[in-house]
């Protein structure tokens, strides 16, 4: 049985649950201009890295390693993740709204 803090969906299929939502938003509208103009003014929030950082945390004082090595594996750990996100998330601007 797993602990509440090791069920996890990964970023990547999060970010295919989005691609595949708006794909089902497209074939509903007709039209993918449509949708991506509905989402380049929609706000998402984005809450990754919590079970990580749990699982890390709770399994960091079981190792008995010294408060340096703790350090060194937190920045090392910390960078993974943010390695995995950037490589996983892209910033698409929208396009302007020349009212003019």
């Amino acid at each position: 049985m797993q602990n509440a803090w090791q069920q996890n969906i990964p970023l990547s299929r999060q970010v295919q649950y989005f691609n595949d939502t708006r794909a089902k938003m497209v074939a509903a509208v007709g039209s993918a201009a449509a949708v991506d103009a509905l989402l380049a003014r929609s706000m998402f929030l984005i809450s990754v890295g919590n079970n990580d950082l749990t699982g890390f945390a709770y399994a960091e004082p079981l190792l008995k390693r010294s408060s340096a090595q703790q350090q060194s594996d937190a920045a090392a750990f910390l960078a993974y993740l943010i390695s995995n996100y950037s490589a996983t998330i892209t910033v698409r601007t929208a396009p302007s709204d020349d009212h003019a």
